[in-house]
């Protein structure tokens, strides 16, 4: 039987071990330490593993095996096949371009642009208006931010020249010359054809009469809207009643 030292009241005694105990001195001749067992079984797991993949590395079959199963595409003689590349609509992916493009940029300029452009031609209205005798009425705005009468009245009568940067009197889907033209104005513009409405009598109400009249000439008045709202007057209309009127009485009028 295995002995051991053992110390019983600060002696030291020599005892035998019970029948299945081994003494550590026995252990240190015919076993290893846990901690070594499981790092060297660690170090020939990894070996193994390290081994098994060199040996498959060459094995074809294993290889087309794995592929199968996780889907990887594969060429007739094995080799990795990459997918297709789609088809891609260069027309489309153009167009999609081209539409954002369009509604991110051109679109908010030519607004901007428009706007511009359509105050450019109520100036022009304006100050020609004021040039050949449109009376005062129809030149001045009856609120604030609208256009003055005279612009609504004859505003669609012209488009935009980009060749020569200002309005003209359009001519169906063209341009009216000018009966005076020249190389920087071909075309007929505000003063122009406000001059021609002059001439016409259905127009010669809107013009300032600046003929001489005798001491007794007491005049006469366009006739009024009557009791209509600002809203359902013509132009015309809002320009004879402040005429007659004056400002004043005419914003003091329904809506």
């Amino acid at each position: 039987m295995s002995k051991v030292k053992v110390t019983i009241e600060g002696k030291e005694h020599e005892v035998e071990l019970p029948a299945g105990y081994i003494a550590e001195e026995s252990l240190n001749d015919k076993y290893v330490k846990k901690e070594f067992f499981e790092s060297e079984v660690q170090r020939r797991v990894k070996a193994a593993k390290e081994n098994a993949k060199s040996e498959l590395k060459g094995d074809s079959e294993f290889f087309l095996t794995v592929a199968k199963e996780r889907g990887i595409p594969l060429t007739e003689d094995g080799k990795y096949k990459p997918p297709a590349k789609p088809d891609l609509d260069i027309d489309k992916i153009k167009s999609e371009v081209e539409h954002s493009i369009r509604e991110k940029e051109i679109v908010p300029r030519d607004q901007k642009l428009n706007k511009l452009l359509l105050s450019k031609l109520h100036g022009e209205l304006i100050q020609a208006a004021s040039a050949v005798g449109i009376k005062k009425s129809l030149i001045e705005s009856l609120s604030d931010g609208a256009a003055p009468p005279i612009v609504n009245m004859v505003k669609d009568y012209f488009g935009y020249d980009e060749e020569n940067d200002y309005w003209v009197v359009r001519d169906g889907d063209k341009f009216r010359y000018s009966n005076n033209p020249n190389n920087a104005r071909p075309y007929m513009g505000a003063k122009e054809f406000l001059e021609g409405l002059k001439k016409q009598d259905s127009w010669k109400d809107f013009f300032e009469d600046t003929r001489q009249r005798g001491s007794n000439y007491q005049g006469s008045t366009t006739g009024s809207a009557g009791t209509k709202k600002r809203s359902e007057m013509t132009p015309q209309e809002k320009a004879a009643y402040v005429q007659e009127h004056g400002r004043e009485a005419f914003q003091k009028l329904p809506g």
